[in-house]
């Protein structure tokens, strides 16, 4: 039996603390790791927008799986997404797709932080 005691309170504050870290981190990675993160991009760009037969299913989930192991641990690619979309680990094929699109998000909401840290003027 769990006591609500021993359990810490994580509140929103410590959450977005948290998410900033890993998008630090992930925009990090981008930043070193160009080519890599388009090649995602494009993946996840081809199963969202396209039927994703099965025999490349695990051609397409392996590639993935692999670039977004190269992206690096404490990254928004690797703890959930990697783990489930590697078809040697969690992965499995009726849940690509779903994944593959919340990843897109993940990436979305990275690039929308991304771009409000920087303050651009257009001078003319």
């Amino acid at each position: 039996m769990v006591e609500f005691s021993d359990t810490p309170i994580i509140n929103r504050k410590d959450l977005e603390k948290k998410r900033v870290e890993y998008f630090q981190r992930s925009e990090r990675a981008i930043l070193n790791k160009t080519s890599q993160f388009c090649e995602i991009t494009k993946i996840l760009n081809h199963v969202n927008s396209n039927i994703v037969d099965i025999g490349e299913y695990v051609e397409l989930a392996s590639a993935l799986a692999s670039l977004l192991k190269e992206m690096g641990k404490g990254t928004i690619f690797y703890h959930y997404y990697y783990k489930n979309i590697d078809p040697t680990q969690y992965g499995r094929a009726r849940y690509f797709r779903p994944i593959c699109r919340d990843l897109f998000q993940q990436i979305t909401e990275l690039n929308k932080w991304r771009a409000a840290k920087r303050h651009i003027k257009v001078i003319k």
